[in-house]
Formats: structure tokens, C-alpha cells, sequence
């Protein structure tokens, strides 16, 4: 699973809780703001889901390239603008058949 936009966790907890009843998935959250991604974890380690979750931190047009696994799980939550460019950077590593959500 990867979220693009982390902001404060509020997503990241509830699909890191749902990567908890399912052991071969984790969250990969990519947040620009490194204030928000500090939030983002002590929210986080506060839910209990420290080993769901991973924060990248950094423009994800430039880190989304270091994920090197296929997702089965997009959020979009990044700005509006980005979205058209995001979804040419996840087409090659999105598995086919699988889901998007923004």
C-alpha cells in the first residue's frame, strides 16, 4: 500500500490498521512536509501501528521511484494538480487489477 499526501496520519492509521490483519502488506506513506511526517508518527506510534506504517520523506516525484515492489493500494492524497502526473508515475508500478482511491 502506498499513500502519497501523509499530512497528519489520520489515513495512515486506518489503512496501518488495516495492514495489521494482514501480514504481507505494508503502508508506505510519502509526505513533503517534514513537520507533518513528525505528527504523522507520534500519531502512528500512538494507534499501536509503528511496524504497518514507513513515512518517506520528500517530493513524491522524486521518492516514489525508490519503492522498488509492485502496490496493490494507492491513496492520492496529494494537491489536485499532481494527480494526472502521479498517475503516470504509479501506472508502471501498480499491479493490474488492483486499487486507487483519492
Amino acid at each position: 500500500m502506498v499513500e502519497i499526501g501523509g499530512a497528519y496520519g489520520y489515513s495512515a492509521i486506518w489503512h496501518g490498521t488495516c495492514c495489521a490483519y494482514h501480514w504481507w502488506t505494508r503502508l508506505t506513506s510519502l509526505e513533503i512536509d517534514p513537520k507533518l511526517i513528525e505528527i504523522a508518527q507520534q500519531n502512528v506510534e500512538e494507534a499501536g501501528l509503528v511496524d504497518m506504517v514507513e513515512f518517506v520523506p520528500g517530493d513524491a516525484r522524486e521518492t516514489l521511484g525508490t519503492i522498488k515492489t509492485p502496490f496493490d493500494f494507492v491513496l492520492l492524497d496529494c494537491r489536485e494538480w499532481l494527480y494526472v502526473e502521479m498517475l503516470d508515475m504509479l501506472a508502471a508500478k501498480f499491479m493490474a487489477g488492483r486499487y486507487l482511491s483519492g
